[in-house]
């Protein structure tokens, strides 16, 4: 029971959970949870189930509201990358999975509504995808590789447009 260890449940919703999970409150004071509900890709397809980043309204943590899922190809596999960067609102995703996905890299702007989160691209900028994350500021998103060591840095200054700045082994 060291899980619950010193906590109490307040709320729940859904059946399955993955890697991450990210709070945020966007510019006009809404409250979202992001998680990711794979597991790993594709065992919730193959019982049925849709796949993908879980977006939650938390006005009221007690019972959480289900907005969306996000499927593309990315959130449908994020793995060990999904991740939140809170100064610039932005969610981000590298495909990844135990075998290794084409490192497809989705970006979505979740800054003015993070209810309804905004797709801006999905490039295969994130080389063998695997694991990711946000430098502070936000404008570079860093996708690592599984199968081999490597490294891709991706810049989303323009969200709508990332940039392979560097990949390299």
């Amino acid at each position: 029971r060291g899980y619950t260890c010193n906590l109490t449940d307040v709320g729940h919703e859904g059946d399955s959970g993955g890697f991450q999970v990210h709070r945020y409150v966007d510019k006009a004071g809404h409250e979202c949870a992001y998680y990711d509900g794979t597991t790993l890709f594709p065992t919730r397809e193959v019982a049925g189930k849709d796949s993908g980043v879980v977006v939650l309204d938390m006005k009221d943590p007690r019972h959480p509201r289900r907005t969306t899922v996000l499927s593309t190809i990315a959130m449908r596999t994020p793995h060990e990358s999904f991740r939140l960067n809170a100064k610039r609102g932005l969610l981000a995703a590298v495909a990844g999975s135990p075998f290794t996905q084409a490192g497809v890299v989705d970006v979505y702007d979740v800054s003015a509504d993070c209810r309804a989160p905004v797709w801006k691209s999905s490039l295969p900028l994130g080389i063998l995808g695997h694991e990711g994350a946000f430098s502070p500021d936000g404008r570079t998103y860093w996708a690592s590789t599984t199968a081999d060591r490597g490294l891709s840095a991706i810049d989303v200054s323009d969200p709508a447009n990332p940039q392979l700045l560097y990949h390299g082994f």
